[in-house]
């Protein structure tokens, strides 16, 4: 579920960038979707603290699809994952479970 953080500003002409998280052993993958404008964007994991514990600068290309993996990530049940991109309204999903991540011994 994609939950917009912000709300769209007044007679807004184009659609933003979208985003989609899944938890993962240790990691958050990110699935980004440019607009049809290319942007840097931020993505981010908070906890529920709302403190950044893992993020990431990528550059979506205009109607390109991208994938990021954070990773490092603490298990834990509440993670808000967000999506920072210059021109346009910070996107998220929250409630995403991170598993622990496997022993490497």
């Amino acid at each position: 579920m994609t939950v917009s953080l912000a709300a769209l500003g007044a007679g807004a002409a184009s659609a933003d960038a979208t985003m989609t998280a899944v938890g993962g052993a240790g990691n958050v993958t990110v699935t980004a979707k440019g607009d049809n404008t290319g942007r840097e964007c931020d993505v981010g994991v908070l906890d529920q603290s709302k403190r950044t514990i893992a993020s990431k600068v990528v550059s979506l290309a205009p109607n390109r699809t991208q994938t990021v993996k954070l990773t490092g990530i603490p298990a834990g049940s509440y993670y808000t994952v967000v999506m920072r991109c210059g021109g346009q309204n910070q996107t998220g999903v929250e409630g995403v479970a991170v598993r622990p991540a496997p022993d490497p011994h």
